[in-house]
């Protein structure tokens, strides 16, 4: 993580340095990307606020503007910053009188907790003592974004009945979101559910695919919404439903159709046996389901 912000801040630099005279507006554009930066590193917000507006107020002022090099001296307020930040005095772990000492590592998926685990270890077995490093604790419950999987409010729900119930009745169920449904509001909307088509090939399935246009949809016609398709990705084998991709009106609602028969396991041709009522948007997943 460190490193990944390091090298945004770098970029970020090289820009002020290229200006021979700077504005307020170069700083103003040199800050918002500082700020993002340091969301972006999981930096509390109010401690970001603050950071950027201590900045601000010392890169603005008339000495800064006017000096001979002023990029350069805005990049030095910027690291004066941040070292007041992080802490201008080196300070090492403060061991336990007993052993052992424990360290705990807390934060999102992919946010360097392991490979600072690592670096810690190294160190500490240089330093002569024994070290043993914990991947995760069987008791401790998690749900909703501190998981760093799904970030959907409705996974939310779902991991912590599921958190719940493992914590009280032991470790009965695992999440599975294999059949997850999700959808992005973009106009038209997308939604989708199960594998894509290129993910079902590299599990091994003898993939088909079908799909209808929604300008055949009478509904969609009426609503004057046509744009989009529904696919379909389907096992030719066993006729089994492996994802359902939506691009077009009510996508949001409709993937709940192809959600509901592949929790079912209903397979394909099932679903073209099945009658609905016309004219519907939803007609438009049974017609998919054709060849």
């Amino acid at each position: 993580m460190l490193d990944a912000l390091s090298r945004k801040f770098d970029q970020i630099l090289k820009k002020l340095r290229g200006h021979g005279v700077l504005t307020e507006q170069n700083i103003a554009d040199a800050l918002k990307e500082v700020r993002l930066a340091l969301l972006e590193a999981d930096v509390n917000f109010k401690i970001v606020k603050e950071f950027i507006e201590r900045v601000r107020v010392k890169a603005v002022g008339q000495e800064v503007l006017q000096s001979l090099a002023p990029g350069q001296q805005v990049i030095k307020i910027v690291w004066d910053e941040l070292r007041d930040l992080m802490g201008r005095e080196q300070s090492g772990v403060k061991l336990a009188s007993e052993p052992p000492t424990i360290i705990m590592m807390v934060g999102l998926q992919g946010a360097g907790k392991t490979t600072t685990c690592g670096k810690l270890a190294r160190q500490f077995k240089h330093q002569g003592k024994r070290v043993l490093l914990v991947a995760g604790f069987a008791d401790i419950y998690a749900a909703g974004d501190v998981t760093g999987l799904h970030q959907h409010t409705p996974a939310a729900w779902y991991e912590g009945r599921l958190a719940a119930e493992n914590a009280l009745l032991g470790n009965r169920r695992a999440a599975d979101f294999s059949l997850f449904p999700t959808a992005t509001f973009t106009i038209p909307a997308i939604a989708q559910v199960g594998l894509t088509e290129a993910s079902a090939r590299q599990q091994g399935f003898t993939v088909g695919v079908s799909r209808t246009p929604f300008e055949d949809s009478s509904a969609a016609a009426v609503r004057n919404e046509t744009e989009g398709f529904v696919k379909v990705v389907f096992d030719q084998t066993s006729g089994r439903i492996l994802g359902v991709h939506i691009l077009g009106p009510g996508a949001e609602d409709l993937i709940h159709v192809a959600a509901v028969a592949m929790r079912g396991s209903l397979t394909r041709e099932a679903l073209t046996g099945m009658h609905y009522v016309f004219p519907t948007l939803a007609g438009s997943v049974f017609d998919a389901m054709w060849d």
